[in-house]
């Protein structure tokens, strides 16, 4: 499973408050799986859709999805599968509803008071910009 971390919720202007997180690494094999897998996904579904006019957009939208799809798959180093914590504003409970992936500057919207918070996670677990 992943790794039991702690992190921080951040809206602006306020303290920040502790966040229980669980964080798993993702695997090169794994990424590179589903990215071909959804890769190859739009290249069979895009000649069948070509069969319908106005043909050409529907293959290109297929392909293009399945692209998309698969670089997102190839992306996700690192998945958020739990977080639970409280807003920093108004003191409601946060927790994820589904793992996500991680992003660089990852937001969560506050189920109280609507704020975004910023995800705070230590060092080790941030996702590197630059890499695809």
């Amino acid at each position: 499973m992943g790794e039991r971390v702690q992190g921080t919720l951040n809206v602006f202007g306020e303290e920040p408050t502790p966040a229980d997180l669980v964080l798993l690494r993702r695997s090169d094999g794994w990424r590179m799986g589903g990215a071909l897998r959804n890769g190859l996904a739009g290249a069979a579904v895009a000649p069948v859709v070509f069969l319908l006019p106005p043909h050409v957009p529907w293959a290109v939208g297929a392909l293009g999805i399945g692209l998309f799809m698969g670089w997102r798959r190839w992306s996700e180093r690192i998945t958020i599968q739990a977080l639970e914590g409280s807003c920093p504003r108004c003191g409601d409970a946060v927790s994820l509803p589904a793992p996500a992936r991680l992003r660089p500057r990852h937001t969560i919207p506050c189920p109280g008071c609507q704020h975004e918070m910023t995800l705070g996670v230590p060092p080790s677990f941030r996702p590197n910009v630059t890499a695809g």
